[in-house]
């Protein structure tokens, strides 16, 4: 989980800049972490299937060399 923390720092920073600066120039006003916070809950959630069928492949494997 390290890896997605630290760059979810970085790129919350970047993403809530240019999100001001989108709505500055722009005139909406959405909430410029609200562009941030969408994507990062899309990205956890390809995060979360990656990580299920990894681990499910994995106990797969784990068991078929067991039998052997």
């Amino acid at each position: 989980m390290c890896p997605i923390l630290f760059a979810a720092v970085i790129s919350g920073t970047i993403a809530v800049y240019v999100g001001w600066k989108f709505n500055f120039y722009t005139g909406t006003h959405t909430a410029a972490a609200g562009y941030f916070g969408i994507s990062f809950l899309l990205l956890l959630m390809v995060y979360a299937v990656y990580f299920i069928v990894t681990y499910a492949g994995f106990l797969r494997n784990v068991m078929t060399g067991q039998h052997e």
